[in-house]
Order: structure tokens, then sequence, then C-alpha cells
């Protein structure tokens, strides 16, 4: 019908110039035009026909047809028409269309909106007083893969309909609902609204006034505690079926078990961050960020659980870039769970002390994205999709972690500072020499002695007396010899001294001396610090060193996770919350107060803090208290006792914060 209608206006010009009639060309009929005649009105073709507007291509349509908007940049296209005809695809193509008065009226059956692209129903001043997509009647109509924004209602159902989709939109910023369904109307046939963000309207996200109940599964409110949430996100009216819902939220943690956005690192000395999540009912997910290899050198990258061996990418050169699924029914749901640990060495730069450098978390949705089970989509909460849930949590800039690396004297300390590990592993520490130049002795001399009663110091070599720890020969060269070697289980101490015999080589730079691992008894504890720190050159000169002190800690698997834990300041008062991820078996919490790190603890609670899940439950919850006996100007330390059903405790902390003055 389109090739006749074009024939049949070149045929009326033509035989208008043959009977000496009117030389100028036959006007358009309907806003039909040729995309030569009018190449900068174009904004939707259907074939090789451009019309000026949705209304003109709507008019001009028939059954089967795709209309294709027309874009060279953001600036809106005009919208605003009704389908009156089957079987219609509209595809956005990226660009931005709207306002219209709606964008789109539907009185037809099979009509499919297509994405990628905006609805936008901005009037320059004012949100649109009308829906963005007004469905009067018809079946089967789609909206998929859409940005729908600034209406009234971002889609309306005025009248009843058989098979409705919505499926990985976005719909926010509307005046009233996202969606409305009105009263009276009926939804028959297949109802499919899912994968879709429903955040920041200013009514519900779903007000459902029709008939029956309306499924709305799996997806994102804007907040991890769905459409019900008191702290934000967009509610459900009426008869919607929700749950289960979905939530996405990727962060860097520079400062693992802190949820640190920032951190301080000496130069040449590794340190993890990690990329985490605040997630509901994930299934998959993909990320991507950068950092700069001249002042960084990721060295490690490890997944844990339920991650552990669902990821598949790569990391160096400046990115990394994976993307995992899960198999099996078990979705993952977390609160600042980890989905990646990496380990990164800081280069030296000579001249640039301190040296800032910056983690930067990819917004593009084929880098970081999200899924639930069936590959519904999940919307990265903080990718650009207004507000994030903490400022600091926002993406889509290029501060997204920062490390500040420092170049330092010469440290003699263990590495890790603090190893960690549950009671049925073995914690392994290295005695470690940092930045060093010209090293051809090392002696150090260390005391544990809260060690006794917690764990002992594994024996690497039974054919010898005494308890012996493992030399290093991976930084210590061939020809250095071990002096000393003896570590005492009864007192915790250890003596341990090495040094180069001539024509072995001096060292140079950082590496690890020797390594003890220790097995564990019992949770809990312990520091260690060193009484010797004596390193050597070839000559004998002394090189002076900053000794570190560094702690081992075991716990229970079983026992509680501790996922946040932190204190904020507030008149006259410091609230206190802390997060868990399990309580397994856990009666309740003390907390506990002091002045200085060291200072004596002041319990706060007269009564146990009770746990909010039940005995053998692998969930956790969140908590607050309020200290209101603070001082204004003193800052505070907090630290968190969890109390087991059989009497064991476990301390978290400590949290500091400084009272208002």
């Amino acid at each position: 019908m389109k090739l006749r209608r074009v024939v049949l206006l070149n045929l009326i010009a033509a035989v208008l110039l043959a009977a000496g009639g009117p030389a100028q060309a036959a006007e358009p009929l309907d806003g039909l035009f040729t995309a030569a005649a009018a190449p900068d009105a174009v904004s939707w073709m259907i074939g090789a026909q451009g019309y000026e507007t949705l209304a003109a291509a709507l008019s001009a349509a028939v059954s089967g047809d795709t209309i294709d908007a027309v874009c060279a940049d953001a600036t809106p296209i005009p919208g605003g028409g009704t389908a009156t005809v089957s079987n219609l695809t509209i595809e956005l193509n990226g660009c931005t269309a709207g306002p219209g008065s709606p964008f789109l009226t539907v009185s037809s059956n099979d009509v499919t909106v297509m994405g990628p692209g905006v609805i936008d129903g901005w009037t320059g001043s004012a949100n649109n007083t009308d829906p963005g997509i007004k469905i009067l009647s018809g079946d089967n109509f789609m909206l998929d893969s859409a940005e729908v924004r600034r209406w009234a209602d971002g889609v309306e159902l005025a009248g009843s309909v058989t098979s409705f989709k919505i499926g990985s939109s976005w719909i926010h910023s509307n005046t009233d609902a996202g969606l409305q369904v009105d009263s009276g109307v009926t939804l028959g046939g297949v109802v499919t609204i899912e994968g879709n963000l429903f955040k920041s309207n200013g009514g519900n996200g779903i007000q459902h006034d029709g008939i029956g109940t309306l499924p709305a599964e799996y997806n994102s409110w804007g907040d991890p505690d769905g459409p019900a949430s008191l702290t934000g996100g967009d509610g459900i009216g009426g008869a919607v079926d929700a749950d289960p819902f979905t939530y996405a939220e990727f962060f860097m943690d520079v400062e693992p078990n802190t949820l640190g956005v920032e951190r301080r690192v000496l130069a040449g000395t590794r340190f993890n961050v990690a990329l985490k999540a605040d997630a509901v009912r994930l299934y998959g997910l993909a990320f991507r960020f950068t950092y700069d290899p001249a002042v960084l050198t990721l060295n490690n990258t490890t997944f844990p659980s339920p991650w552990s061996g669902r990821c598949w990418g790569s990391g160096g050169g400046g990115a990394v870039s994976y993307y995992c699924y899960l198999t099996g029914p078990s979705a993952w749901t977390a609160t600042a769970g980890t989905i990646a640990f990496f380990t990164f060495t800081p280069n030296v730069l000579l001249g640039q002390n301190p040296l800032t450098t910056y983690f930067d978390i990819s917004v593009l949705e084929m880098e970081t994205n999200a899924s639930a089970i069936g590959a519904q989509k999940v919307f990265v909460n903080n990718a650009g999709y207004n507000a994030p849930s903490a400022p600091q949590r926002d993406i889509t800039d290029t501060d997204d972690g920062r490390i500040i690396i420092i170049d330092r004297e010469v440290i003699s300390r263990c590495d890790p500072e603090w190893a960690w590990a549950t009671t049925s592993e073995m914690a392994t520490v290295c005695l470690y020499v940092q930045d060093v130049v010209g090293l051809y002795g090392a002696d150090f001399e260390l005391s544990f002695p809260g060690m006794v009663g917690i764990a002992s110091v594994v024996d690497e070599d039974g054919g010898m007396d005494g308890v012996q720890i493992l030399p290093d020969t991976t930084w210590i060269p061939s020809g250095w010899v071990t002096h000393f070697n003896w570590a005492d289980n009864t007192t915790g101490y250890l003596h341990y001294a090495n040094y180069g015999l001539f024509p072995a080589p001096a060292i140079h730079d950082s590496g690890p001396v020797a390594c003890m691992r220790f097995q564990a008894t019992t949770p809990g504890e312990f520091y260690m610090t060193f009484s010797r720190t004596d390193l050597s050159t070839r000559d004998g000169f002394a090189i002076p060193n900053t000794p570190h002190a560094c702690r081992v800690s075991f716990y229970d698997p079983t026992a509680v996770t501790i996922s946040r834990f932190f204190a904020r300041p507030l008149p006259d008062a410091i609230r206190v919350k802390w997060e868990t991820a399990q309580e397994i078996d856990n009666l309740g919490f003390n907390l506990y107060r002091s002045t200085t790190r060291a200072g004596a603890k002041t319990k706060l609670n007269a009564e146990l803090i009770p746990s909010k899940v039940p005995p053998g439950s692998p969930f956790g919850a969140r908590y607050t208290w309020t200290d209101g006996t603070v001082v204004p100007g003193q800052g505070y330390f907090y630290w968190l006792e969890d109390v087991g059903v059989s009497g064991d405790t476990t301390m978290h902390g400590p949290a500091k914060a400084r009272a208002t003055p």
C-alpha cells in the first residue's frame, strides 16, 4: 500500500504537468513524504518512507509493519498517535520520543513497543498530564527494554485486555503510578510483568485498581527490601503479587570487612580490595572495572562461595572483567556480599608521594549487569538509575574506590598483618621485610603469649628438636643460611634468624623471610609483637626499620557473620548499627564502649540484645542501638560481642565515632 500511494502521488504530479497545470510537486497526504524531500523532518520510518510524527506513521501503517524511530541525538522526536491497526511494532532504536498526549494510545491487537529508547513526557517545565502509554483495548500488548519517565502514569491500562507484557523496562519519575490499572479492568490470558525497575514514581510503582490479582514477580523497586520497604523504593497498591522481587547494587570495598571507600597503603605492600553487592535473588552477574596499571599490579583474583568456579573472564593490564552465573535452584541474596577479592601491589613511583589512584566500575550495561533465575533482568540500582542507596555507592563517576600510596621507611612485619581462618583451617603468617635495600641478615624475635590455649605453631621439620617454622625460598636466595629457628608453644615465642654467605647476593625490595602455620584448638585471636628486628647489610651496618605488630584470628564457621558494623554521630547521641549475614545458634549481642582503642570497655546494654532470627537460622538481620550517654566532642570506640546458645562469645570491632560538639 505504501508503494502504491507514492506511485499515485507521482502520477498525479506528472498528469498536472502534462496538462499545463501547476508546476509544483503535489503535497504529500497524511504527513507522508520521502526522505529526500524533507530529510530534517524525518522522525519515524516505515520501510523507506519517512514521517514527521508518530501519528502520521500510525495512520499510514498496515498490519505487519514496523515503525522505526530515527534520531541523530537525544533531542526528543514527536510522539503521539493511536494504534488502530493490529500486528504493529514500534522500534525506539535508542531514541528519545515524546511527549505526545499520550505518546501512544493502543486500541488494536498485537502492538509491541521495543527499546532500547526513552519515552519522555517532559513538557519543558513539568511532567505531561497524560500517561506515557494508554491502552484502551487490544490483546497481546508488549513493552520491552524501554525507559518511561515524566508522565502522569508511565503506563495506564484503561480497558480490559487479554495477554499483556512489560519486561526489562525502567519506569520512573512519573507523577503518579509507574503502571496504573484502572477500576473495572480485567486482564486475561498471559500477563507478564517481570525484569523491570519501578523507581522514584510519585505514587506506587504499580497501582492495581482492576479485577483480580496482578502478577508482578521478579521486578526491582529501588530498595533491597522490595515494594513493602519503608526506607525507599516504589510501593504497590491493590492486589499485586510482587514477591519474589529482586535487587542489585555493586560497589568496591577497598578495605574489606570495613566497607571502606578509601585506603592508605605502603608502596610495595600487597593489599586486598573486594567487589561487593547488596543483592536479592541474583542468579547471574557481570562486571568490569578499571585501574591504573602504571600504579597498581593485579596479583590474584579469588571468588568465594557461591561464585567460586562459576565466573569466567580475566584481569590485568588495567582492567578486570568477568561474567558469572549459578546453577541449581538457589539464587544469591546478600548484604554487602563479596563477589570477588582482588590482590594488588602498589608500584613505587619516585617523586610522587603520596599518590592517589582510583578504581572505576563500568556502568555500560553490556559490561556490568545482573539477572535473576530464568535470565530475568535485574537493574543495577546504582548504575545511573536515579539515586543510589548512598552517595558513595554511585558508580557513574570515576571514583569508585581510592587507594593512597605512601612510600615509607623499611618495615618489619607479618604478611598478612591480620591473618584469619576457621578453626578447621590453618592460618599462615610470614615474617616479612618491606622496602629494604642491601639486606644481608635478618634476626627476629616475636612474642605471642595470647596464642596459648587458642592455637599452636605447626612443626615443619619433625626430624629436629623443638618446633621449626618454614624458611622461605622464594625471596631469600640460595646461599643464605638459617641461624636460629625455634618456636615455643608453651609460652608463645619465636626466634628466627638467617643471613647470607659470600658470594650470595644481597636482597632488595620486599619479601618473606620465613613462614609459620598455626593450627587452632578453639576460636579466638591473639597478637604477635616483635621484640627484635635486627636487619643488617653485607658489611654489618644496621638497617633502621619499624616493626608492626600483627594479629591472628580463628573463628567458628558456624558462628555469627557480621557484614557491617559502624557508628555515626547524631545530635547529642551516637547511633551504632550492625548487620549480620548469618546467625547460627546465636542468642544475641552485647555492646561495649571505650574512649580509647586500648581502654577499658563498658557494656552499654543492661539486658542481652536478642537475636532477630530463630536458633539455627542461616539468615541475618539488621540492628540499631542509640547511645545517648555521650559527651559532645568526645571520640568513642564500640565493640560488638555475639553470644551463642552454648555460651561462646566473639568480639567484633571496633567501630569509631566522635560525638557532635
